[in-house]
C-alpha cells in the first residue's frame, strides 16, 4: 500500500490527524477545508483533482512527510560529524542559513 502514501507537508498531516482526532469523516474534512486557511492556500495552489486524490490517499494509507531544506542539512551534517571536512560544511551550512534568513 506504501505506491498509493503521497508525499505531503508537515501541517498538511497535522492537519489530518486532528480532523481524525475530532472524529470527522474524510467528505466533512474536504467539505470544511476553506475553513483551513494553510490547507486551503496549500490546496490552490495544485490542481482540484490532484489535491482531493492526494488528500484522500493521505487519509486512508497513510503519508509520508516532506523532507524540508532544514532537514537535509541536518541529515549532511550528521552524516560527516566524524569526517574531517566536518567544520568546512558547518560553516558552510551556518553561512547558508545566514543568507537566506537576511540574519545580520
Amino acid at each position: 500500500m506504501t505506491e498509493q502514501q503521497p508525499t505531503i507537508p508537515q501541517f498538511i498531516a497535522d492537519w489530518i490527524v486532528s480532523q481524525k482526532q475530532t472524529g470527522m469523516n474524510i467528505y466533512g474534512a474536504l467539505s470544511e477545508l476553506y475553513k483551513h486557511k494553510k490547507v486551503s492556500t496549500w490546496s490552490n495552489n495544485v490542481d482540484d483533482t490532484l489535491t482531493y486524490k492526494t488528500l484522500c490517499d493521505a487519509w486512508f494509507y497513510g503519508y509520508k512527510i516532506e523532507s524540508s531544506e532544514t532537514d537535509e542539512i541536518v541529515d549532511k551534517l550528521v552524516r560527516h560529524i566524524q569526517s574531517d571536512d566536518f567544520e568546512d560544511i558547518l560553516r558552510s551550512s551556518v553561512r547558508a542559513f545566514i543568507i537566506r534568513d537576511g540574519i545580520k
